[in-house]
């Protein structure tokens, strides 16, 4: 089976990253290609030699895409992102209906300021991975797609896994806290000063650990990305005053910082899942200043409401954390099974009916 995972910024190589492991995992025989989709580059060279050093097995051009839409030798595209050439070409059913395309899968995961569009973006998609559960209802109850074309929806994402170990009810002392930052929230300076000045009294607390602010992007680095970053921290950090000695910054992956991590504290989905899926303790702070004016802090509230990881100002500073709900996590992780279900979409693709031959292949 030939498959090719596209990506185009530091979120969706992740995304690819993780997504090859876990079919490899399951398929070995599998070939899996990472695929760089040019036109909505926002990789910079520092992201690209972090996150994939040996480089995409090959690149997509703006004039390549349709050619790379057709090609009958590639069985299935995945992505997190349904790029417009490609929602443009899922519109026509003469490519929908068509035998020998490729499956064309997408997932959406975490939180999405209107994911109304993200449904709208994967109507014509043929196999659609959501979470969490919930989502799937959501998703059937607002994209009625039977008129339109076989889909296959299921639930789960590669950043969204059972963790294999739970949290340890002790902090490690070998090991660091980290801050993992992110680029649309706090949405104002003031914000983010002020959870800057959190991890310098945790650190202050703490002189035997090094505290870490994990950044997201470095400064300037994230102008063509989709999350356009206002007031880095790395400036902010700079500009702090009689900071500690172990308040420090990081620019390390995610992989090798939840390797380090005896505590994360976030106020992002995307770290939060990343730590309980790595069964690494996690705290969630959403009481910055300015909350209000930050559009994703009421998402952020309701995704997390349950989870048992929402912190007070004081819990944080004390460091007092929680294991998460073992009940949200089955509604909002999945396990290793979705492995194998996306071979099945790909199988069941390939069975769906009716398959049509354009008139050229009719008669060759």
């Amino acid at each position: 089976m030939n498959i090719t995972i596209l990506f185009s910024d530091d979120s969706t190589l992740i995304f690819a990253n993780r997504i090859r492991d876990i079919l490899k995992s399951k398929n070995n025989n599998a070939s899996i290609n990472l695929a760089w989709y040019l036109p909505e580059n926002a990789l910079s060279y520092r992201q690209l030699k972090q996150l994939l050093p040996a480089g995409p097995n090959f690149c997509i051009s703006k004039d390549e895409v349709d050619s790379f839409l057709e090609h009958e030798g590639c069985d299935a595209i995945i992505t997190s992102r349904v790029y417009a050439p490609i929602r443009a070409k899922l519109s026509s059913p003469e490519y929908r209906y068509r035998s020998g395309r490729p499956c064309i899968i997408s997932f959406l995961g975490g939180l999405d300021l209107s994911p109304k569009r993200g449904f709208k973006n994967r109507i014509f998609c043929d196999g659609v991975y959501l979470i969490p559960k919930s989502a799937l209802d959501q998703y059937r109850r607002e994209i009625s797609n039977d008129s339109f074309s076989w889909q296959d929806v299921q639930f789960g994402h590669p950043s969204f896994l059972l963790p294999k170990k739970q949290p340890s009810s002790r902090l490690d002392s070998q090991k660091s806290i980290y801050f993992f930052a992110q680029a649309l929230s706090p949405s104002t300076k003031a914000g983010r000063l002020h959870l800057l000045k959190l991890m310098a009294a945790v650190a202050h607390n703490n002189p035997e650990r090094k505290v870490f602010i994990k950044l997201r992007h470095l400064p300037n680095e994230n102008k063509k990305h989709l999350h356009k970053e206002k007031h880095s921290y790395q400036d902010l950090y700079n500009e702090l005053k009689h900071k500690p000695e172990n308040l420090l910054v990081s620019n390390a992956t995610m992989e090798q910082a939840l390797d380090d991590a005896s505590l994360g504290i976030t106020c992002t989905s995307t770290a939060a899942i990343d730590l309980v899926s790595a069964g690494v303790p996690c705290m969630i702070y959403l009481d910055y200043i300015d909350y209000f004016l930050d559009p994703l802090n009421e998402p952020m509230r309701c995704f997390f409401r349950d989870s048992n990881l929402i912190c007070s100002l004081e819990e944080i500073i004390n460091l007092q954390y929680s294991k998460p709900n073992q009940r949200w996590m089955e509604q909002t992780l999945c396990g290793p099974e979705i492995t194998e279900q996306i071979f099945e979409t790909i199988v069941a693709f390939k069975r769906r009916v009716p398959q049509i031959k354009s008139f050229s292949d009719y008669y060759n």
